[in-house]
């Protein structure tokens, strides 16, 4: 059993990076009834579909067994379910366990960015608006987007997401700062993107919880993009065009085990500055 984890190992780590590993898993075991070309196909359409590399599919498919070199020997029918098991058994483990770093590469970091996804293979390097506008979409039961500066441009990404949650009958938590005309100094602009997530919100069953710090300082500073408790963006980077572009900027895409804790957290952040609110409300 070990030999065939080590085997499908680089398979496993390609189709964990697909945008959905799930469906990529289901589509490959499915496959596996109909021989190794379908499961190739399987395999091409789930990892092509998120941009990766055709040369490292063919490799990874190599290594796993599906393909040979000269075509000869196809594995068994009995073989490919083996290797679909596997697979759904290391997919699993990575989506439990695998942290990735996220960076914001501005023009005068590219090439920097380039030579280190070159030279640290090992290691999985994603940009931070795509990764934000990945974790956000597959927001269904849950969302929260927590930053101290937001702008419309970075946040208007994010309302399609928004509002699905909110039409699902979900949660979507903000948590920011500086947007009450007491606030010692209001942020416009946060005030401006928390209010096209309102417009989002009106007429929708879920519930919209706005939570800001009021008081003098930052108060808030963290920044985290959380989706159904599962799969999250914590970093460096602000909620605005340059936090998610311009910027160096770096943090990590947390799985499961971490993205849970993570808003169990940031949920007790907000019900402390609902509390502080409310407090300052009777003073």
């Amino acid at each position: 059993m070990a030999r065939l984890l080590d085997a499908v190992t680089p398979l496993a780590d390609l189709l964990a990076r697909t945008p959905d590993p799930d469906a990529a898993i289901a589509s490959v075991r499915a496959a596996c009834a109909d021989g190794a070309t379908a499961v190739m196909r399987a395999v091409r359409e789930a990892a092509g579909a998120a941009g990766i590399d055709p040369r490292l599919i063919t490799l990874a498919a190599a290594h796993a067994g599906i393909t040979t070199a000269d075509g000869s020997n196809p594995p068994t029918l009995a073989e490919l379910a083996a290797v679909g098991g596997a697979l759904e058994t290391l997919v699993d483990l990575r989506r439990e366990t695998n942290v990735s770093l996220v960076f914001t590469v501005p023009a005068f970091l590219a090439a920097a960015f380039d030579t280190f996804t070159s030279t640290t293979p090992g290691v999985r390097a994603e940009r931070t608006a795509a990764v934000v506008s990945e974790v956000a979409a597959a927001a269904r039961s849950s969302l929260t987007i927590a930053a101290p500066y937001l702008a419309t441009v970075a946040v208007g990404a994010l309302v399609p997401a928004a509002s699905q949650v909110l039409s699902a009958g979900g949660v979507v938590t903000v948590i920011t700062r500086a947007l009450s005309p007491r606030s010692p100094e209001p942020a416009e602009a946060n005030i401006t993107a928390v209010e096209a997530l309102r417009d989002a919100a009106a007429g929708r069953p879920g519930r919209l919880r706005v939570c800001s710090w009021e008081e003098e300082g930052l108060g808030v500073h963290l920044k985290a993009v959380i989706a159904n408790d599962a799969d999250a963006y914590l970093g460096s980077a602000n909620l605005t065009g340059p936090g998610q572009l311009g910027h160096a900027e770096a943090g990590v895409r947390l799985p499961p085990r971490l993205a849970r804790p993570l808003a169990q957290w940031l949920g007790l952040l907000a019900d402390a500055l609902d509390a502080r609110r409310a407090v300052a409300a009777y003073r």
